[in-house]
């Protein structure tokens, strides 16, 4: 039986669910440990950035040591997780090292430096938004995207120097890249040197949105002074003067690569939002000036469209629709609803030389095909299919290479493959048995490919066969892995998977273990009027239940049991400005109902019930596992 919660202990429990709320939503001041950074300079070397360099070749030439023999013995030497720091989120970007630490950045938040050798951690700071891909080091800074904005942190304490504006205002914008940091070297003396941050915005949250959000929303990237975080120019991947044509889409949701020498960045872009009208720069790989010394500066010079969206002609006027319960993977989304196949370019670029020392970009798309294209011209070189092109991809995990091939995943039937740089001819493809290897990065590092699958088992391959090295399970405490990358440094492997960061060397203390069981559903407290749950496997199943009857005059909890951290976050409607939660939401866009991120076994108030009007249908999504869907039905 349902008791309900006496006002003064609704009054104490709202307070206290406020003061969670405002430290939630506000940057902490970094918090220091006894540890420092590990010696700065290793033969091993670094890898600072999502691709390991600028040129997103995720490989390490400076590993000599873990080869293909030494693969076979490797071993979890420390292990790290959020929670051991007192801090919270799971992780979907490529661990970063340099200088001694490593850097992540959490789902919720959170910035972590650990002593790269030992796993220790040095400090902590809290952003507002949470983190979806890797942060960005670059001299003493780590860059970081939280939510919508940008931010820069002291690489030695943690402070934070500076936070952006908001990077846009769109309705379903987000951000899913790492930031790309060019150094504009300057004049002969160094004069007018500068820094150019690159950001993509892509628009997953518009196109599970109403059809009205969907066909407004437009792909974008905006370019910061990385000293000071003031955007100095943004452009649209269509250009403005054709949207009243119907164009729309195009999010911008990969890492982009760089050219130093030449002041060129080039990035993928996403699908048409709506496909019947197609623009030739959605699908397609664009060049970027980002040399501020050039007239330019900003402006996409060149473009190469990969394979164009397909759909069902005579279902051309249908409405867009998502597919029933938005099966994982939910980024990107959409998936095939407006009748095409969501042919994203949503794995970041390489950049690599042919055997002539000439420039070469190349992108794996969804459709199940690597692209090369010429830097220079953006003309085309070659294109191989490598597998099946569906809406889950084809290929959406980044690809890695070295001095000899092109390596990647792909997504339906769970395989990795080996590409001849040359010509393109495929080396070898070899299985990764996850059933749906997704977003999940390659990298490479002395003849051995690696690769963390879903269930969260780190694989090495032989680079020059495909032969299996090595497979072990990372963590007896967590449960599947929904995009995280490996890097290699300081003769170390490091793989993130759920809320971890587990670092490898040969010879290492510990075999993993086995997954644990699926824990029992925690007990609610007593006196809710409505309740809202997230059970184990709820990234795959949803809300229970999927619609909650609420009460105007009541009130809303929500428990979650799944070994992710989930929310309750309102997705189409929106509140007054003023609330608590409201700071880290342009204006006009606050969530009308909101609660913070939990862990597993914790329960935490729905907050904003007073603010729904009776007889409606509120629908709701998880903000970092945003396929997860639920409505609130309140009642008078």
């Amino acid at each position: 039986m349902l008791v309900k919660i006496p006002a003064n202990r609704k009054r104490l429990l709202g307070a206290l669910a406020a003061v969670v709320c405002v430290a939630a939503l506000l940057p902490v001041l970094p918090a220091s440990a006894e540890a420092a950074c590990a010696p700065a300079d290793h033969e091993g070397g670094d890898w600072p950035v999502y691709g390991g360099d600028v040129s997103n070749t995720r490989s390490q030439p400076s590993e000599r040591t873990i080869g293909p023999t030494e693969a076979r013995e490797l071993a979890p030497a420390w292990e790290f997780a959020s929670a051991d720091a007192e801090g919270s989120g799971s992780y979907t970007g490529t661990p970063v090292i340099a200088g001694g630490c490593l850097f992540v950045g959490s789902s919720t938040g959170w910035v972590f430096a650990l002593n790269a050798d030992t796993g220790e951690l040095v400090w902590k700071t809290k952003l507002a938004q949470g983190i979806n891909n890797s942060v960005t080091v670059d001299g003493d800074q780590v860059f970081a995207l939280t939510g919508l904005r940008a931010a820069a942190l002291d690489r030695a304490t943690g402070q934070l120097q500076w936070e952006s504006e908001f990077l846009d205002e769109q309705p379903g914008s987000d951000i899913y890249g790492a930031p790309a940091v060019y150094r504009y070297p300057g004049g002969p003396d160094g004069e007018n040197a500068q820094r150019i941050m690159m950001v993509g915005v892509s628009g997953g949250g518009a196109e599970l949105g109403d059809d009205e959000d969907r066909a407004k929303f437009q792909g974008k990237f905006v370019l910061l002074d990385a000293d000071t975080g003031q955007q100095l120019k943004t452009t649209f991947v269509i250009p403005e003067d054709e949207w009243e044509d119907g164009y729309a889409g195009g999010g911008v949701w990969a890492t982009p690569a760089i050219d130093p020498a030449e002041g060129y960045a080039y990035v993928g872009t996403g699908n048409p939002f709506q496909p019947q009208v197609q623009h030739e720069r959605t699908n397609a790989i664009l060049k970027v000036d980002v040399n501020p010394s050039r007239e330019s500066f900003g402006e996409i010079v060149a473009h190469f469209q990969g394979t164009l969206d397909e759909y069902a002609e005579e279902l051309s006027e249908a409405p867009c629709v998502d597919l029933p319960g938005n099966p994982p993977p939910y980024y990107p989304q959409g998936l095939g609803a407006c009748m095409d196949q969501d042919l994203d370019f949503g794995a970041s670029p390489n950049l690599f030389r042919d055997a002539d020392g000439d420039m070469l970009v190349g992108e794996g798309q969804k459709s199940g095909e690597y692209h090369v294209v010429d830097a220079a011209t953006m003309e085309h070189t070659y294109s191989t299919v490598v597998g099946p092109p569906t809406a889950l991809g084809g290929i959406v995990g980044s690809t890695a290479v070295d001095d000899q091939r092109v390596y990647g995943p792909i997504t339906v039937g769970g395989y990795l493959w080996g590409l001849e740089q040359d010509e393109g001819n495929l080396a070898w493809v070899s299985p990764v048995a996850d059933g749906a290897h997704w977003g999940h990065a390659t990298s490479t590092a002395n003849g051995v490919v690696y690769t963390i699958d879903v269930p969260g088992t780190l694989r090495a391959y032989d680079a020059a066969t495909g032969v299996p090295l090595y497979a072990a399970p990372q963590s007896s405490k967590v449960g599947a892995n929904l995009g995280g990358g490996v890097s290699i440094a300081r003769n170390t492997v490091y793989a993130v998977h759920s809320d971890r960061v587990i670092a490898h060397r040969p010879g290492g203390s510990s075999d993993g273990g086995e997954p644990p069981e699926a824990p029992e559903l925690p007990a609610l407290p007593e006196g809710q009027e409505a309740v809202v749950a997230t059970q184990p496997g709820s990234v795959f199943t949803g809300y229970t239940p999927p619609v909650v009857p609420v009460s105007v005059s009541g009130s809303l909890m929500y428990t979650n049991a799944d070994s992710l951290l989930h929310d309750v976050v309102a997705s189409q409607d929106y509140g007054p400005d003023a609330e608590e939660w409201c700071a880290g939401y342009p204006a006009g866009r606050c969530p009308i109902v909101w609660s913070p991120l939990i862990g597993q076994n914790q329960t935490t108030p729905v907050l904003g019930v007073e603010n729904l009007e009776p007889d409606r249908e509120y629908p709701f999504k998880c903000s970092i596992h945003p396929g997860m869907r639920g409505t609130i039905k309140t009642v008078s």
